[in-house]
């Protein structure tokens, strides 16, 4: 499988920007477990 993975990582942030914008937000509160999944949320939201 061959993934363009620099144009998800743009759709996933620009989504994460889009959704805190919406709300009327200026940053958002995560809750992290030290997990990978956790680990990529951080990533992609700072």
């Amino acid at each position: 499988m061959n993934q363009n993975y620099p144009a998800v990582k743009s759709k996933l942030v620009t989504f994460i920007h889009s959704k805190v914008q919406e709300a009327g937000s200026t940053g958002a509160v995560i809750g992290l477990s030290g997990g990978v999944d956790s680990s990529l949320t951080a990533y992609l939201a700072v």
